[in-house]
């Protein structure tokens, strides 16, 4: 399916220019640093203001941009498409600044810091990445001027087995949500879609790139009772019916 195809290839954009992990970095939390007492890290939540906004990597070669939220989010943004992880905070004695996340970018333990418009971010015995200060002004889709709307599709669609849902509106989006928790990474995405149908076909436009330029595809769909057909994809309206995830890890 063309739409999947285009969120996966963008999840592993995303892990492609995110730094590697450190071998010897616990993924589940934080690590204080150990020796000298002055060298300990103190962990928080509270976000730091000298990171927050928005950072361009000097060295993107696929248009993303990085932000650090006030609401203590690590949001990864390439044009509509956004991916968002939890970020931790800390210092030690001497000031020297740690970042945590288990996101699929800037994934574990690194230290940074902000020299004024350069941010530098390093995980050990590795090069150093640095990026640069932005004003950053959110990508958006509009609405199709010729849209046509299919009342049957309107509401919230939810496959509980892969953990994603659609939510068709009445005036034209189609929003897109997924929450990934694979034992290594750990983020929400959701993507702003706009759409319209003709005689069983829906058209979503579901990317729009830093530079303006949208990519759409077009693809059967069919509604029985509480069930939506998306060319290949099971939902249910508000989850009914819908299968719930099966733990490979215990089935036999």
């Amino acid at each position: 399916m063309k739409r999947l195809f285009a969120i996966i290839l963008v999840c592993l954009l995303v892990l492609s220019l995110g730094a590697c992990k450190p071998e010897d970095t616990n993924p589940t939390e934080p690590a204080s640093t150990q020796g000298e007492g002055s060298y300990e890290i103190d962990w928080s939540g509270i976000p730091d203001s000298e990171i927050i906004g928005a950072w361009e990597p000097e060295e993107s070669v696929n248009g993303e941009y990085v932000l650090f939220t006030d609401d203590g989010k690590l949001r990864v943004v390439y044009g509509t498409v956004a991916f968002d992880s939890v970020m931790t905070y800390g210092v030690d004695g001497y000031g020297n600044k740690s970042g945590f996340t288990e996101g699929n970018y800037l994934y574990g333990q690194w230290t940074y810091k902000v020299e004024g418009d350069k941010l530098t971010i390093k995980y050990p015995e590795e090069e150093a990445k640095v990026f640069n200060s932005i004003n950053y002004t959110p990508i958006t889709l509009e609405a199709m001027s010729e849209f046509n709307k299919d009342e049957a599709l309107v509401g919230k669609w939810l496959n509980n087995a892969y953990g994603d849902s659609y939510e068709f509106t009445a005036d034209g989006y189609a929003i897109f949500r997924q929450k990934v928790d694979d034992g290594i990474y750990v983020y929400d995405t959701e993507i702003k879609h706009t759409y319209t149908v003709d005689d069983g076909k829906i058209t979503m436009c579901f990317y729009k790139d830093n530079s303006g330029v949208e990519t759409e595809d077009t693809i059967d769909y069919s509604i029985e009772g509480t069930k939506l057909l998306i060319g290949d994809s099971d939902y249910y309206l508000n989850g009914e019916g819908s299968p719930e995830a099966v733990d490979v890890t215990t089935a036999e």
